[in-house]
């Protein structure tokens, strides 16, 4: 509990990209000391949670599903014109 309101500093990196709660309640983070975060406490006893979500992440999902289809679909049009081949020949 503390008794005034206060800065909480975490000594790890600031980054793009945290996200922090407080009780439930989004709060900004602030960069402090140039390369760590910090957020505001009001007096009082909370729950801090801190999240990170990469900005990168997303896009780099988007683009592997893309990926996959299309090497799947390269893959399926391969076998298909294979069998079609196939049943040309056969007949």
């Amino acid at each position: 509990a503390i008794d005034i309101p206060a800065m909480l500093v975490f000594t790890d990196v600031w980054y793009p990209g945290w996200k922090a709660t407080v009780d439930g309640r989004r709060v900004r983070i602030y960069r402090v000391n140039y390369c760590q975060r910090g957020i505001y406490l009001k007096e009082g006893n909370h729950k801090v949670e801190m999240m990170f979500f990469p900005g990168l992440l997303k896009a780099g999902l988007i683009i592997s599903g893309i990926s996959f289809l299309f090497v799947f679909s390269l893959g399926f049009l391969y076998s298909f014109k294979k069998l079609i081949r196939f049943k040309v020949n056969y007949l």
